[in-house]
């Protein structure tokens, strides 16, 4: 192979952080650091070495897997005995037919589950070529499901834990304020429900809100205060 294919296959690695992405030998570009003579990723990312400096472009709005992790995905192709499914990472995840609610038997998996659908899941397994398997089937404190009604936004999975806060203190605070149903995957999808459009239109404003300002300091009194005053406009309305 060409020195030329070995630099566009470094364009395409994926690194995560603290990872060892090049050595003495190499010079620092941009996202990453040096310990001693070895070099060292600051991000998740792709790994580029160029005029011999390694560069680590961060991939800030994808999600990388951790096993026991509740995600949302979007079926993307259906196989034989599994169905592929984007969870808003680089890679796909599998979902195999022992890993599903249904006994498929000699049925079409497409009766089940098809393009474009929505499955809320479980991260089952994740191994050192980046393979990732889901379940439907592993019990927990959310059901897994094929996902049929309401609507799903996607942010940043970085913004996750914000947007649930501490002890899930600000999740709570939407659904109560808003009389919605909503679960966050730790994959940056979020799955919204309701029986008024209004409120889901509004959770949908205050999780963009959190997203954009995610690093401000006092954003849980900001977000109670927002809801507060959308609360009052919606009772001055209903009682004009």
């Amino acid at each position: 192979m060409s020195e030329d294919n070995n630099e566009i296959k470094e364009k395409r690695v994926l690194v995560l952080p603290g990872e060892l992405v090049g050595n003495k030998s190499m010079k620092i570009g941009n996202g990453a650091y040096y310990v001693g003579n070895d070099i060292y990723s600051y991000y998740m990312g792709i790994k580029s070495i160029k005029n011999n400096y390694v560069n680590v472009i961060p991939l800030k709005s994808k999600y990388f897997p951790n096993v026991g992790d509740i995600v949302i995905g979007t079926i993307s192709e259906v196989a034989n005995s599994n169905w592929m499914v984007d969870i808003n990472s680089i890679y796909p995840a599998f979902l195999h037919v022992n890993d599903v609610p249904w006994k498929i038997g000699k049925k079409e998996l497409t009766e089940f589950l098809k393009m474009g659908d929505l499955v809320l899941a479980e991260v089952s397994h994740v191994d050192e070529t980046k393979h990732i398997t889901i379940s439907m089937t592993k019990m927990g404190k959310v059901e897994k499901k094929k996902i049929e009604s309401g609507i799903t936004i996607t942010i940043p999975a970085s913004k996750v834990p914000r947007v649930i806060g501490k002890s899930g203190s600000m999740i709570s605070m939407i659904k109560e304020y808003l009389n919605c149903r909503i679960i966050v995957g730790n994959n940056g999808v979020i799955w919204i429900d309701g029986k008024n459009i209004d409120e889901i239109s509004e959770a949908i404003h205050i999780i963009e809100i959190i997203d954009s300002q995610a690093q401000r300091n006092g954003l849980t009194d900001t977000i109670k205060n927002i809801l507060n005053n959308w609360k009052e406009q919606k009772m001055v309305k209903k009682n004009e």
